[in-house]
């Protein structure tokens, strides 16, 4: 599985993710294809609010819906790149 989405596109849905050790099922953002290719639809909740964000990426193989983890999110902002590109064997 190959996953490319906006670094800043993550960052903000991420903001949507709860803090709360007991809802660790709402720690990562959801990633869809959209309808239109090329892009991705980030999605994330925190049990409260919801986002869902259409930004430039892509998923592979297209029918795959993976969540990323929030630790993700240490590496993004450090990242000069704005692009995050996950790669799963």
């Amino acid at each position: 599985m190959k996953i490319i989405i906006n670094g800043r596109a993550f960052q903000d849905a991420a903001i949507f993710t709860s803090t709360e050790e007991v809802r660790y099922y709402l720690q990562g953002v959801a990633v869809e294809p959209a309808d239109e290719p090329g892009y991705i639809i980030a999605v994330a909740c925190d049990g409260h609010r919801m986002v869902a964000i259409k930004a430039i990426g892509s998923v592979d193989p297209p029918d795959a819906r993976p969540i990323i983890n929030l630790s993700c999110l240490a590496a993004v902002k450090k990242a000069k790149n704005p692009w995050i590109v996950v790669e799963d064997g």
